[in-house]
């Protein structure tokens, strides 16, 4: 399965922290945000498409072509025409079902309860 993070934002509402890096590279309790995400992301996922502005290499040198065991794909979009946009970037590459994230937030990989274990 596929999932689509979308990091190809300005970052204008964290000022001066964005002037020089994108915001998924800000480092939070030691690493990078996009990094969380990966950390995140559900076994299911086998391919990340990262959609990202011109303003974003730091993203895909980061990510190369794979990361965590998942094979990367950086897709670049210099439009800056919102979520809708950004997703629209991605269809070429999409196959079958696929997950959206953005790179800015912060995710929890589920644990399995109990019940969930057979």
């Amino acid at each position: 399965m596929d999932v689509i993070i979308l990091a190809g934002g300005r970052g204008t509402r964290m000022g001066a922290l964005t002037q020089e890096i994108p915001k998924p590279m800000l480092f939070l309790a030691g690493k990078p945000i996009i990094q969380h995400t990966f950390d995140a992301l559900p076994d299911q996922i086998d391919r990340v498409l990262v959609v990202i502005s011109p303003f974003g290499k730091s993203i895909q040198e980061y990510l190369g072509t794979e990361k965590n065991g998942k094979q990367t794909v950086c897709i670049e979009n210099d439009k800056f025409d919102g979520t809708a946009g950004a997703l629209w970037s991605a269809r070429q590459f999409l196959h079958s079902k696929f997950l959206v994230l953005n790179a800015d937030d912060i995710y929890q990989k589920k644990r399995p309860r109990k019940s969930d274990i057979i």
